[in-house]
């Protein structure tokens, strides 16, 4: 090997192996007039020092050479000594490191991730608290007609021609109950009145109030036209008005609450989870609790 010149060992090398200097200057990425002038040792037609190494050690590993041969191969014969190792591939771009921004893209991800639950959860209690608020109020407002039905019902009780005859009695009472020894006074006689029928509406309307528990698909139509048709959340219920009746359809049954005119109507699935009902005032009656 030391009687060959470098430069056409090298050749040798490359044409035993049938490759052109086309096809190492693709796979290298070295120029070719480079390559010309290592196989005919035209060392000043190349940048020398370093890069010459660089080029014979990417060559001689694309032709499956030993490399640390060839260099010191072409150390002995240009006289330079390699002082240090070169990059394998001087000539290819150097591979990025994607870890720092696979790290940064993770910590990003996690932070989004924790920020969403966070915002779920709180959204979540905020609406809870919202629930109760309204159904304490639904409670106070309940109690309300009650209190002034009470009030109604004494009025009732209580007509205004019934003053005299009762100071009559009164008198009277007193009269013989002073002869008698009593000291309790009697109560002046009144008529019952008979309570108003609770399944007859007002002035003939239909009013039917529906709540959903958990979120579903609903379809309401009163009296042939569709009153309502989309998505009911859990807070916020809903009251309809028809004359004649409804029709209603949730995509799950098991979601959904109905009232009419104020009376609880079941609602259960007919296919599946999917529920639809009709409803008029013969449901309305069938419906009236007893008293």
């Amino acid at each position: 090997m030391a009687s060959t010149p470098f430069g056409e060992h090298l050749r040798r090398e490359r044409e035993l192996r049938g490759v052109t200097l086309d096809e190492v200057s693709a796979a290298t990425r070295i120029k070719t007039t480079f390559l010309e002038a290592l196989e005919n040792g035209r060392w000043e037609e190349l940048p020398g020092g370093a890069f010459n190494r660089g080029f014979i050690r990417a060559t001689s590993k694309f032709l499956g050479l030993d490399e640390d041969g060839m260099i010191a191969e072409y150390s002995l014969e240009t006289g330079t000594a390699e002082q240090s190792k070169p990059p394998v591939e001087p000539a290819g771009a150097m591979p990025r490191d994607y870890r720092p921004a696979v790290i940064a893209l993770a910590g990003v991800l996690l932070v989004l991730i924790a920020g969403g639950w966070l915002g779920h959860h709180l959204y979540a209690k905020h609406k809870q608290n919202r629930l109760a608020a309204a159904q304490a109020g639904s409670v106070v407002s309940a109690a309300a007609p009650i209190v002034s039905a009470d009030s109604n019902d004494a009025a009732i009780a209580k007509p205004e021609g019934s003053a005299a005859p009762s100071t009559g009695a009164s008198s009277s009472g007193m009269g013989s109950s002073s002869n008698a020894g009593n000291t309790q006074p009697s109560a002046p006689a009144a008529a019952p009145v008979a309570p108003a029928p609770a399944t007859a509406p007002a002035s003939g309307i239909l009013k039917l109030t529906v709540e959903a528990v958990k979120k579903t698909d609903v379809k309401i139509v009163g009296d042939g036209k569709v009153l309502f048709k989309g998505r009911m959340h859990s807070d916020s219920p809903k009251t309809f008005e028809a004359k004649d009746g409804f029709e209603v359809t949730a995509g799950e049954a098991d979601r959904l609450k109905i009232e009419l005119n104020g009376q609880k109507i079941p609602f259960a699935a007919t296919n599946g989870r999917h529920g639809s009902i009709s409803l008029d005032k013969k449901d309305l009656k069938a419906a009236a609790p007893s008293r």
